[in-house]
């Protein structure tokens, strides 16, 4: 005897939508929809349910079983085409096509359905359509005030398209229950916030928190968003008292030896990374991390030793850790060997204007650069200006490029450029004076180490900057008697390197002028 389906009675209805509910299935869930099956052997609507059941703990097969189980009851049935629906989305692909006219034939007649809502936006997020998708999800919003999945699928979306303040208003204006592990909406909000918008990220944290209550993940974001907003302290603490609890937790480690290194607290850093090490040796995360602490303390030996254990691993990719070998290479004055990482890390990200300024820097700086090197500095140093018009370092590049290639004018408009938009900055106004003594315009070398000097801005070198302008210019006397005070004054402050310098300039003075130099009037 073939049997027939029943309709669902008050019970079955209070049964299957109690099943419906449930966001994170488990193995708990599958056991009520065996009992409700067993119980309703004729209601296509528990098979359907069991159906989505089988589907979210991954057995398709199983689910296929229950649709053609409730297709004998009840061909016509409008759960089957919602369950087609369903697992056309998880077969994906071409399926997806599919899905998207099966949950729209189950839309006609039950416009409100929660989960078919919810599976079209999946579907229109797998066919790369997130504006759809949100709509979707906005419509189960509308008909499911109180429904966690709904609310937080269409957040996620906003935050995916930019529309931050939309979700922001969404969960604000809201009234969402507990999500049946007792989790916040608002917990997931902030961590979607914690990346582009950590200031309103803690707002919603501190929502979860009242709650959730003293929840480890709550406060593991809330510390990482006070850190992302260089409250490094106030994140100290925050990392500090989950540690309490969680002794053995890495995160917070980690985060509290980021924290005390930003802090450049480097043996309380050293300490936690210590710790981190102990318990796993070979995390190439806790070696780039010592890699960061060692090279923030300027301990470039031990930075480049643990860069080179990334390396050797085949870790060190990406921008941040290629540029991060180029630096030390470049502190410890190994230039030729750091522009290679220089040149990867712009390669991964081309518009790294710490890689390109670095470059531009060594092909700048190892001795006297030749006309191929100038002309790529020169390259490099124009892309990191248009990158970073307001910082010096690129500009001061640009114009030593410009040096090197004889374009001396325009190399000296650089800096006058500069000096009239930053008249207080005297790092560039030394720079100015030495590339005028470079290129050759002594006289207006001489008047700017003056001014330079009348300023207190590093005289001992002014006075060596002036006294071999005039040298230049045939004014011995004047030159001697500032290159001797120069001399005098590195003495003074234990420069001897300084002091040699100077000893070699005087001696020029005294050299005779070479048959050419007469013949010229120099």
């Amino acid at each position: 005897m073939t049997a027939t389906a029943t309709p669902a009675t008050g019970e079955l209805k209070h049964l299957l939508a109690a099943l419906m509910a449930a966001d994170d299935i488990d193995d708990h869930d599958l056991e009520l929809a065996n009992s409700i099956v067993q119980r309703f052997p004729t209601a296509c609507e528990a098979l359907q349910a069991r159906a989505r059941i089988h589907l979210r703990l991954e057995d398709a097969e199983a689910a296929r079983n229950d649709l053609q189980a409730a297709q004998a009851l009840d061909a016509t049935h409008w759960g089957n085409a919602w369950v087609r629906c369903l697992l056309a989305h998880v077969e994906g692909g071409p399926a997806l096509h599919e899905a998207l006219a099966l949950g729209q034939q189950v839309l006609a007649t039950h416009p409100t359905h929660l989960d078919t809502l919810i599976t079209l936006g999946k579907v229109h997020k797998a066919l790369d359509a997130p504006e759809e998708a949100a709509a979707c999800y906005q419509r189960a919003c509308q008909a499911h005030p109180a429904s966690f999945r709904a609310h937080n699928l269409l957040m996620q979306v906003l935050c995916e398209l930019g529309r931050e303040d939309e979700a922001i208003a969404l969960i604000r204006s809201a009234q969402v229950p507990m999500h049946s592990y007792h989790m916040a909406i608002e917990y997931n909000l902030g961590t979607l916030l914690m990346k582009r918008s950590p200031r309103k990220a803690i707002e919603f944290l501190d929502i979860a928190r009242q709650k959730m209550g003293r929840i480890n993940n709550v406060q593991h974001n809330r510390a990482a968003c006070l850190e992302k907003l260089d409250r490094y302290q106030d994140a100290i603490d925050e990392w500090s008292d989950l540690l309490e609890r969680e002794p053995d937790w890495d995160w917070p480690r980690a985060g509290r030896a980021r924290c005390y290194r930003d802090l450049e607290q480097f043996d309380a850093a050293l300490a936690d990374l210590q710790r981190l090490k102990q318990a796993d040796p070979t995390s190439t995360q806790h070696l780039t991390l010592e890699a960061t602490i060692h090279f923030d303390r300027a301990d470039y030996p031990a930075a480049l030793k643990a860069l080179r254990a990334l390396e050797q691993v085949q870790e060190l990719q990406g921008e941040f850790l290629s540029n991060l070998l180029g630096a030390t290479l470049k502190n410890m004055g190994e230039l030729d060997a750091a522009r290679p990482y220089f040149e990867q890390a712009i390669a991964d990200d081309p518009e790294s204007y710490r890689a390109l300024n670095n470059l531009a820097f060594c092909l700048l700086h190892n001795g006297r650069p030749n006309k191929g090197e100038a002309t790529r500095a020169l390259a490099v140093a124009e892309v990191a200006v248009a990158l970073q018009p307001a910082q010096w370092a690129p500009r001061e590049h640009r114009a030593r490029a410009l040096l090197a290639l004889g374009r001396s004018k325009e190399a000296l408009q650089v800096f006058d450029a500069w000096c009239a938009a930053h008249p207080d900055d005297g790092a560039v106004a030394l720079n100015y004076a030495t590339a005028l003594l470079d290129a050759g315009d002594h006289a207006q070398a001489a008047q700017r180490f003056e001014q330079l000097i009348a300023q207190d801005i590093s005289v001992p070198y002014c006075h060596w900057g002036r006294g071999k302008a005039l040298a230049q210019m045939g004014k011995k006397e004047e030159a001697r008697a500032l290159l001797l005070k120069a001399q005098h004054l590195y003495t003074l402050e234990g420069n001897t390197s300084s002091v040699e310098v100077c000893a070699e300039t005087l001696a020029d003075l005294d050299k005779p002028k070479s048959w050419l130099r007469r013949l010229m009037g120099g």
